[in-house]
């Protein structure tokens, strides 16, 4: 990934077309469950479902530490401000944790990532017929939206 152009972190709309490239690109082969649907296209329905751009960026990006090579260290290289990338390694959950802990834990403690995990948690429960994912989303937005 290259290095942004500036001397200064980016922000605004540069800062969300930057992830936004950075996110097509890191979720480029891979699809959601259902095999077919290209992973971007949930990334994209999140970062669309926000107001502001930090909020938009933080949506774009809130799987590519989790799922893809991204890491934190690169999106700072890159320029992304702190508040980005530290709402976004929020939304990573640590491998074996518990789901409704690290979102009680670690996603609620930060603002931004709160709001992309209710607007992550819509998108996953729109035409979902798993009732095991629906009461575990829904638990989540509960914890959530209780401050």
């Amino acid at each position: 990934m290259p290095m942004n152009d500036t001397a200064t972190p980016l922000d605004g709309e540069q800062m969300y077309a930057q992830a936004e490239a950075i996110a097509r690109k890191a979720h480029a082969q891979q699809t959601r469950r259902d095999g077919v649907t290209p992973y971007f296209d949930h990334v994209k329905e999140v970062a669309d479902s926000l107001q502001c751009w930090d909020l938009k960026t933080v949506g774009i990006l809130h799987d590519t530490l989790e799922d893809t090579s991204v890491t934190a260290a690169s999106l700072r290289a890159l320029g992304f401000p702190d508040r980005i990338v530290r709402a976004v390694e929020a939304m990573t959950k640590p491998d074996g944790a518990n789901y409704l802990e690290y979102v009680r834990d670690q996603v609620k403690q930060n603002p931004l990532a709160r709001l992309v995990k209710l607007a992550d948690l819509a998108a996953n429960l729109k035409n979902n017929d798993r009732a095991d994912q629906v009461a575990k989303y829904t638990s989540a937005q509960i914890i959530l939206k209780n401050q």
